[in-house]
């Protein structure tokens, strides 16, 4: 009792600040978070000094306005990740005498999340977008996690993209906001660089989004009825009296000669000497305290080079007889809101196949079925709505290879079970992981 009543003084502290001048506004904003990892590794293992530590996961300060009532700007950095350093290049060599230049992101961090500026244009519902903005590509990956009731992003979307870059970008909104349309154009190589690669060519990416409502006889004779489900919509706090439904369609298109990997043990492609297709399927639904949203994507991959013994070639094992490669994802999240108790329960479940080539076992004895499947429990006790929340995450993460369709209930119970016994045995494709997180948001 006395840590939650900690909690709600300690919140009742920070509120949004604000200045005005005219119609024009400037407001301070920011959120801190931290959390205890447990980390759980088999009893034998040397490295075990690795799974017990605190973090600090956000320090974010944020600045945001508007200019006579035309142009929206938004500054925000986040200080958990300042590094000293905004450029990095190999962290480490992925590839002996490596043709072109591979950078591997998977220890980088950005330490600034936005920069940008947003005018309207004489077009209703029509507005441009120029800076360093998040891209508009599948739902979960536009959501805001500090409104989402998990800790931390699913591994398919925080790893396995480029989540933000520096462009421009058209939006079109039509009928109330029911349909969104988004043109972006971007340097195409992320975060990581904000910069472009030496082909100078850009990246393109469309979105189209439509929300709507569903009636079941309680509000005329239309089936279909004007609803809105935003983005930022994680749970449904107002209980909403009708099903709302939302769908987008995405698509990334880029020609570069530079490649990204996210790390040297997973090679998951970021950017690719080569060209580069995605396609993005999501759906959302909210009613009455449940919210659901569903994220699916591929990308098709076809390097510039594929002879033997090229970055390609050992990288993803492309060849003459197959030039083209793709890399899938799909991440669902299930949640429930109770209100009495401020409490949102939620489920997860992601599915990644790196790479579509690798279908049989090799000779090497190699694994050549590349599955990688998480599975996540997460708790969000809410003490001032989000502003003051206590969240708690447990992933559970089946063996390199496993797919959830190959385990029946008590196989998986099982397979749950041995996370606990520490001894996992085959060891799961990355560290299943214990987190209890404390939230704070100044807005």
């Amino acid at each position: 009792m006395k840590l939650l009543t900690f909690f709600i003084l300690f919140s009742s502290l920070f509120s949004q600040f604000s200045i005005y001048k005219g119609s024009d506004y400037m407001r301070f904003s920011g959120n801190v978070s931290f959390y205890y990892n447990n980390r759980l590794y088999d009893e034998v293992e040397s490295n075990g000094y690795k799974k017990d530590r605190f973090g600090l996961k956000d320090a974010r300060f944020q600045i945001k306005g508007e200019l006579r009532k035309k142009i929206k700007y938004q500054i925000e950095v986040d200080f958990a990740k300042f590094k000293g350093d905004t450029y990095i290049d190999e962290i480490e060599e992925i590839i002996e005498d490596e043709v072109n230049k591979i950078t591997e992101k998977m220890e980088f961090e950005s330490f600034l999340l936005d920069a940008y500026a947003s005018m309207k244009l004489p077009i209703k519902g029509s507005n441009i977008t120029v800076g360093y903005f998040k891209i508009p590509f599948t739902r979960n990956n536009m959501g805001r996690s500090k409104d989402s009731p998990w800790i931390d992003r699913a591994d398919v979307i925080e790893d396995a993209i480029n989540r933000r870059d520096v462009g421009i970008m058209i939006t079109q909104k039509f009928f109330s906001d029911q349909i969104i349309f988004n043109f972006a154009t971007v340097n195409g190589l992320g975060d990581v660089t904000k910069n472009n690669d030496k082909s100078g060519s850009l990246e393109t990416i469309a979105r189209l989004d439509y929300t709507f409502g569903l009636n079941f006889g309680k509000y005329g004779n239309k089936t279909i009825l004007p609803g809105r489900l935003k983005i930022a919509d994680r749970i449904d706090y107002r209980k909403t009296p009708i099903p709302t439904v939302g769908f987008g369609f995405s698509y990334r298109y880029a020609d570069k000669e530079e490649s990204m990997i996210y790390d040297d043990d997973d090679q998951w492609p970021l950017a690719v000497d080569g060209i580069k297709k995605v396609k993005g399927y999501d759906i959302g639904f909210m009613y009455q305290g449940f919210s659901m949203q569903y994220d699916f994507y591929i990308k098709e991959i076809t390097p510039n080079d594929y002879s033997p013994g090229s970055d390609s070639n050992i990288l993803w094992f492309v060849d003459e007889n197959n030039r083209t490669f793709e890399f899938s994802g799909q991440l669902l999240h299930l949640n429930y809101f109770f209100k009495n108790l401020n409490l949102v329960t939620s489920f997860r479940w992601e599915e990644i196949n790196p790479n579509s080539l690798l279908t049989t076992v090799n000779t090497e004895g190699n694994l050549a079925n590349t599955w990688n499947t998480n599975l996540g429990f997460g708790l969000c006790y809410m003490i001032d709505g989000m502003n003051t929340a206590l969240k708690f995450q447990y992933i559970h993460r089946l063996p390199r290879g496993d797919r959830l369709s190959d385990y029946s209930l008590s196989s998986l119970i099982n397979n749950i079970r041995d996370d606990f016994d520490g001894i996992r045995s085959p060891e799961p494709w990355k560290k299943s992981e214990l987190r209890l997180g404390v939230q704070f948001l100044i807005r």
